[in-house]
């Protein structure tokens, strides 16, 4: 059985093995999970896999030591929302910061891989086309150790980001408010001076449940 996002999916039956790899990009999830995993399957059930998952199919190496491993593209975001002042509550802010996290966490991510900081600024420290603001926010996104591959995967991580914001945003008249995205390599990232493990791995596993780094 694969869990796949939202989805769950039964894969049975069948002597052949084959790798499945699949992408994951959806309006409802955070952009595109890649993965690859060696699981049983036949032809009837890979036209059983629902859209809009893309799959290829392809032998395992046959120098691969553990057919079974598991191998997943992870991403650890770091909000970082620049505002004027009134925008936030505190509680709102709290209730924010707990939706972001909670929605990667749903991917197995370690809870504290997300960091979310609200900095607040002046309305004269916060300039749009050399202009004060009277009411602004700006938001950058950080993803390390994930790379949507495609634009339509792009757009999507768009919406899915801008559903997330709308609801805190949408009551103050006048604001003006954007966000992007960057996407960097995860080989400049450490947490606590440690290297992550491999993403899908059993320390990142024990990682995901103390949600706490430690040696591995």
């Amino acid at each position: 059985m694969l869990a796949l996002a939202d989805k769950v999916v039964v894969v049975a039956g069948g002597d052949e093995r084959a790798t499945v790899t699949f992408d994951v990009c959806t309006a409802e999830h955070p952009g595109r999970r890649s993965a690859r995993r060696v699981i049983d399957t036949t032809v009837a059930a890979r036209e059983a896999l629902p859209a809009p998952w893309n799959l290829t199919f392809s032998r395992p190496p046959a120098e691969h030591p553990d057919p079974a491993i598991e191998e997943w593209r992870t991403v650890m975001p770091l909000w970082t929302i620049h505002h004027t002042p009134g925008i936030f509550s505190a509680e709102e802010k709290h209730r924010l910061a707990s939706h972001i996290a909670d929605h990667y966490e749903k991917f197995g991510l370690p809870r504290f891989y997300v960091v979310t900081v609200f900095h607040e600024t002046r309305p004269e420290d916060f300039h749009v086309g050399g202009e004060p603001t009277p009411v602004g926010v700006r938001i950058v996104i950080d993803h390390i150790a994930r790379h949507s591959p495609d634009q339509e995967c792009r757009r999507r991580n768009a919406q899915w980001i801008k559903g997330m914001l709308q609801p805190y945003l949408e009551r103050h008249a006048g604001l003006h408010w954007e966000f992007h995205v960057d996407e960097t390599s995860e080989d400049l990232w450490m947490i606590n001076g440690i290297a992550p493990p491999p993403a899908g791995s059993d320390a990142e596993k024990l990682w995901a449940e103390s949600n706490a780094a430690s040696p591995y």
